[in-house]
């Protein structure tokens, strides 16, 4: 099952080759799950499990797990007198591997979520930390202030600057038209 946390997806992927076939392969044949497999209530009474003592042991012996060479397959058999007990603890170890497979994603997603929320929360507070430190620097030092209320001071003044430059221009410009040359004369 390729399904994982989106968080970690990008980071994974490279990992998903053929290793990570194996990988599971191996893990469909680990003794956990071959022990949930042997121990599941519907495979208490098979008659394969009658006369066997260990059968962890038994079943690392009769299953046969594979990685297809042309495709990203893992296929699960078992060899045994019994085609209905074969069928039947094929099943249990593909239940059994589902299983404790989507337990172990289910946890790492918990975990994966606490860590970011973790570190969201102590990025939070470093921030707001920051921000105070921030407004109190600009309290005590308003001269060296550049911006207040999103508002830039320098360019408060310069828009002054150029109102004031522009009335000067105007007024200068009606002292100099002809009909003002005219009245003062």
């Amino acid at each position: 099952e390729k399904n994982i946390p989106r968080i970690l997806e990008t980071d994974f992927q490279t990992g998903q080759s053929a290793s990570y076939l194996y990988t599971q392969a191996e893990l469909i044949r680990s003794s956990s799950v071959l022990a949930a497999a042997a121990d599941a209530p519907e495979n208490a009474n098979l008659e394969t499990f009658r006369d066997v003592d260990n059968r962890v042991g038994f079943l690392k012996k009769c299953m046969e797990v594979s990685v297809g060479q042309n495709n990203d397959i893992i296929s699960i058999g078992a060899e045994l007198p019994n085609a209905n007990d074969a069928a039947q603890l094929v099943n249990s170890v593909v239940d059994a591997y589902v299983t404790k497979y989507a337990e172990n994603r289910r946890t790492n997603t918990v975990k994966v979520l606490n860590i970011l929320r973790n570190a969201m929360q102590r990025r939070d507070t470093e921030l707001e930390q920051r921000r105070q430190a921030l407004v109190d620097y600009r309290t005590q030092h308003t001269a060296l202030a550049v911006q207040i209320d999103n508002e830039n001071i320098i360019t408060r003044r310069y828009s002054s600057l150029c109102e004031e430059l522009n009335a000067a221009g105007s007024a200068l410009l009606q002292g100099k038209s002809p009909d003002n040359r005219g009245q003062k004369m």
